[in-house]
């Protein structure tokens, strides 16, 4: 798994300002909301309200407009072994 912590420049989160999110997926009650962040009729970024928990998340953002700060990976460990009836002790 790669890890990554990023600085998202202040000016390009003010370009979600004014944006008019509009309801996204099925869920009826407690909807989720997204919006495209445009400029110069390029999309930068989609901004969502996640309306189950509140979080607020950012995507489809280039890295190549943010500053990289830190990175790192972790491999992940094998999942445990559960031993069967072929493989018990008698």
């Amino acid at each position: 798994m790669r890890y990554q912590i990023v600085d998202i420049p202040v000016s390009l989160l003010q370009l979600s300002k004014g944006r008019n999110p509009l309801p996204v997926g099925t869920r009826i009650n407690r909807r989720s909301l997204g919006a495209d962040v445009v400029s110069n009729g390029e999309v930068l970024y989609r901004v969502h309200f996640d309306g189950s928990d509140g979080k607020c998340s950012i995507r489809n953002l280039r890295m190549a407009d943010c500053d990289l700060l830190l990175e790192w990976e972790k491999l992940r460990e094998p999942a445990a072994v559960v031993p069967g009836p072929e493989t018990a002790e008698v």
